[in-house]
């Protein structure tokens, strides 16, 4: 009886765990099979955060019990109303908006990505109370026009920023451009197209390429030549007068790699190299500079 007895409590006790942790409910706005766009909608006050931060997801162990596995996540925008064309304000929504793609497990034990796509609407889930992260415009002098580039779900905290830049930064223009690699769409492409609409100062742009090297080729031309970059993205690319946001996979932003406490190594490849040649220069937590980035799949 004692050891039914434990059993029991056992089981009470993961359930109770599984209740406490399970603080949001989920909501699937756009789903296909490569990727989702999901809004958490938390059980207790939504907590202030800047646009470009990022928050974190769990769920429970499917092999370890007890255990949640949590990842972190950027919290995205839909950016406006698609109906009324109406910028959505991200204080006035009970709800954190993420955009996922569907990656291959690779060398994590459980990832929680692919468990992202079994969910269903009024699913439960973990959502972090503690929202972070220096990919923000908070540094940004407010006068600076605004490029952000990314490669698939990258788009998320760019997302986020747009939204903020064209609510609070008046005569600002800003410029999206998405690098989709193997016909890559993104969710949000109904999104950007009602903005443009409504919104003069904004341009979206779809690079689709085969390899990344044709996107820093188009970055080049767009530095060189202010007359196409005026026409494309909607003014020149002069680090005296813009800001250049990167986000996405590592292998498109070629950011420099630490070698030492002080030390780092150039890549040869990727935006950066072309953006700091043309007198850009990163901004770190410890100096300003005119280009920011968070590399990550």
């Amino acid at each position: 009886m004692s050891h039914r007895t434990s059993a029991s409590n056992s089981a009470a006790d993961a359930q109770m765990e599984r209740e406490e942790q399970a603080n949001a409910t989920v909501h699937i706005v756009k789903a296909r099979l490569d990727a989702r766009v999901v809004r958490v909608v938390p059980d207790a006050p939504k907590v202030r955060y800047l646009p470009g931060q990022y928050g974190s997801l769990g769920l429970p162990s499917a092999t370890l019990p007890g255990r949640w596995i949590k990842r972190p996540y950027s919290v995205s925008s839909s950016i406006l109303e698609v109906a009324t064309g109406t910028l959505i304000d991200p204080e006035a929504v009970s709800y954190y908006e993420f955009y996922v793609n569907r990656v291959d497990a690779g060398k994590s034990a459980e990832p929680l990505t692919p468990r992202l796509f079994t969910l269903n609407d009024g699913d439960r889930i973990f959502c972090g109370r503690k929202i972070v992260g220096y990919y923000t415009l908070h540094a940004v002098p407010p006068q600076r026009h605004l490029l952000f580039v990314s490669t698939t779900t990258g788009e998320s905290a760019n997302n986020a920023m747009v939204n903020q830049a064209l609510r609070e930064r008046p005569g600002v223009r800003v410029c999206q451009v998405l690098v989709a690699v193997n016909g890559w769409r993104s969710l949000y492409a109904e999104e950007h197209a009602a903005l443009m609409r409504c919104e003069p100062r904004y341009r979206y742009v779809v690079l689709q390429v085969d390899a990344y090297a044709a996107a820093e080729a188009r970055l080049g031309a767009w530095l060189q030549d202010a007359r196409c970059a005026a026409d494309e993205l909607g003014f020149v690319l002069d680090p005296a007068q813009s800001h250049v946001f990167l986000c996405g996979d590592p292998a498109l932003i070629g950011a420099p790699t630490k070698q030492g406490a002080w030390r780092y190594e150039r890549s040869q490849h990727g935006l950066i190299r072309p953006l700091t040649a043309a007198g850009f220069s990163l901004r770190t937590r410890f100096q300003p500079g005119t280009v920011d980035y968070e590399a990550y799949w």
